[in-house]
C-alpha cells in the first residue's frame, strides 16, 4: 500500500486575478499562447518548475494540472476548489475501447478528462497524498489542492484493470450487439450528465516533453 506524505488539510491554495498570476508566473500567458488552436476548457501536466513564483514552495514536490475553463463555468469556480477526484471509465460507440477517464467533481457538476495524459501526474499524486489544480477562468486564477488517498488509487486502479490493453470487449459483449453497433464512430463522448449533475467534458492534451 502506497504511504501518502503529510500535507496541509487547505484545498484553497490561491485565489488571483489573472493580471497578479501572470506577474507572478509569465509562462501562464505562453500556455494561453499555446492553446490557441484549443477552446476551452482544455487540460494538460505543468512542470512545477514552470510555476515558480507561483506555487507555493511547501507543495513544489507535488504534481500540478492546469485546467482552462470557458467563462460559462465562472459560477463554478468556486466550488471546484474543493472537489474531489474519482474516476471511471467510457466506451467506444463501437464497444470495442474502453478508456478510463479521472471527474473532478463538485456539487454544481462534474469536469471530466481523459486520463492518459495525466497518468505520470496521477501516479505522482498517488504518493504524495494530493494532485493541485490551477484552474483559470476569465480573469480568475485558482490554485486548489486535490486529496489522493487510499480510496482514489482503487478507483483507478479499478477501472484501468479493465480499460486500455485490459478491456476485452469480445468476452464481454454479444456478438449480436457488437454488430449491431459496427463501423459507428470511435469517438469516446460521454453524456451531459454524471450522477444526474451536469457533466463537462475537458480535452485533456499532451504537452511536447511528454512524447
Amino acid at each position: 500500500m502506497l504511504m501518502k506524505a503529510k500535507n496541509s488539510h487547505r484545498k484553497l491554495l490561491l485565489d488571483l486575478n489573472w493580471g497578479q498570476a501572470l506577474k507572478q508566473a509569465p509562462i501562464l500567458g505562453e500556455f494561453e499562447d499555446s492553446l490557441g488552436t484549443h477552446p476551452p476548457p482544455t487540460a494538460f501536466v505543468v512542470k512545477t518548475t514552470e510555476l515558480n513564483g507561483l506555487i507555493p514552495s511547501t507543495f513544489a514536490h507535488f504534481p500540478v494540472a492546469y485546467f482552462r475553463l470557458h467563462a460559462g463555468l465562472q459560477s463554478m469556480l468556486a466550488q471546484l476548489s474543493s472537489a474531489t477526484l474519482t474516476a471511471c471509465n467510457l466506451s467506444s460507440d463501437d464497444l470495442l475501447n474502453n478508456e478510463t477517464y479521472g471527474n473532478l467533481n463538485c456539487d454544481p457538476g462534474t469536469l471530466t478528462f481523459r486520463e492518459a495524459p495525466f497518468v505520470d501526474a496521477l501516479n505522482k499524486a498517488f504518493g504524495v497524498g494530493a494532485l493541485l489544480v490551477l484552474y483559470r477562468c476569465a480573469d480568475r486564477v485558482l490554485l486548489s489542492k486535490v486529496k489522493v488517498d487510499d480510496a482514489v488509487i482503487s478507483d483507478f486502479q479499478g477501472c484501468n484493470s479493465c480499460a486500455g490493453r485490459n478491456y476485452k470487449p469480445y468476452r464481454i459483449w454479444p456478438e449480436e450487439e457488437l454488430a449491431a453497433v459496427a463501423g459507428q464512430t470511435e469517438t469516446v463522448l460521454p453524456s451531459s450528465t454524471w450522477n444526474d449533475r451536469p457533466l463537462v467534458v475537458v480535452e485533456s492534451l499532451w504537452r511536447d516533453w511528454q512524447r
